[in-house]
């Protein structure tokens, strides 16, 4: 939020806003108003508080990686097998004291596989830059919903290639 001290003229630039490039929740809002502040403002409680509020601050975890995978697409593509060995090996990094993790498996999450359902339903879905941004949504859901729970996490692990996680499509602007 910013209060202006001063009369004159100010500017502001807004880009246009398209949650398909950007993900939901990161919408924004911009409002102005003509006049003087409802109340005068102190600079010195407009500062940053150096320290975190209780409130705000989700409750400490002892994770500090947080570890995203799709075991079913994982299986889906490269085998059962394949996955299981995947799922062992992630087993032993989470449980590293240096990593000290927690495995988040996408394809429990509802949302998440009726995305990657209308991505994958077919070549011409697959192809869509818009559906796979949908599953990138969805798990950026996920990994917020996470954060906003629990503190701690310093580090976030991507298990797959654009196949199994989907990568955020943008438009390259040059």
């Amino acid at each position: 939020s910013f209060t202006a001290q001063k009369t004159g003229t100010y500017h502001a630039k807004v880009q246009l806003y398209n949650p398909t490039y950007y993900g939901s929740g990161t919408e924004y809002e911009v409002s102005f108003r003509q006049g003087e502040p409802d109340e005068p403002v102190d600079p010195e409680e407009n500062a940053q508080d150096p320290q975190p509020r209780e409130e705000e601050d989700p409750s400490p975890s002892n994770v500090r990686t947080l570890i995203l995978v799709n075991r079913a697409r994982f299986a889906q593509l490269y085998g059962e097998e394949a996955a299981s060995r995947l799922m062992a090996k992630l087993d032993e990094l989470a449980a590293d004291d240096g990593v000290r993790g927690e495995i988040i498996r996408l394809d429990r999450n509802q949302q998440v596989n009726q995305a990657y359902a209308n991505w994958t339903g077919n070549e011409t879905n697959y192809k869509s830059v818009e559906r796979a941004n949908l599953v990138t949504n969805e798990i950026r859901k996920v990994i917020m919903t996470y954060l906003s729970e629990r503190g701690g996490v310093k580090f976030l692990v991507l298990v797959g290639d654009d196949r199994v996680l989907p990568f955020r499509r943008i438009q390259d602007q040059i």
